[in-house]
């Protein structure tokens, strides 16, 4: 079941006009049905991030609004399945620190780990393949 809190009108709004400032979309002001599909991909960013963190009070300021745009982006080229792939590190970071409470701190020394691990694993398994 997909739990997420909805955003103020505003908390929308502007959100949506800081996006599209970065993407420089200027013509969408005045074209509805494009400010409209604009809007859908940043509803969508916000309610992945919500489910992806576990935190559905989740509020998008620093890293998580860089996060949330970035998604924006990669949606509004047509590749969102490519997200997940390109910002790993981020959102397993965003799941540590959201979803399951831990300092900023602790979020990072454990990611840190997880990733010197993989990097042990995925040498072991080329040395393995090698010899």
């Amino acid at each position: 079941m997909e739990t997420t809190v909805q955003s103020t009108e505003k908390e929308i709004e502007d959100l949506l006009a800081e996006w599209m400032n970065r993407q420089d979309i200027t013509w969408a002001a005045e074209d509805a049905p494009t400010k409209q599909k604009l809007r859908g991909i940043l509803e969508r960013g916000m309610a992945y991030l919500r489910n992806s963190a576990g935190a559905p009070s989740l509020s998008f300021t620093g890293d998580t609004k860089s996060l949330l745009f970035d998604y924006c982006r990669y949606d509004l080229n047509n590749c969102r399945e490519e997200f997940a792939k390109a910002f790993t590190a981020d959102l397993t970071l965003l799941r540590l620190t959201e979803g399951f409470h831990c300092g900023q701190t602790k979020a990072r020394v454990a990611l840190m780990r997880a990733r010197r691990h993989l990097k042990v694993w995925y040498a072991k398994q080329v040395f393995y393949l090698l010899f």
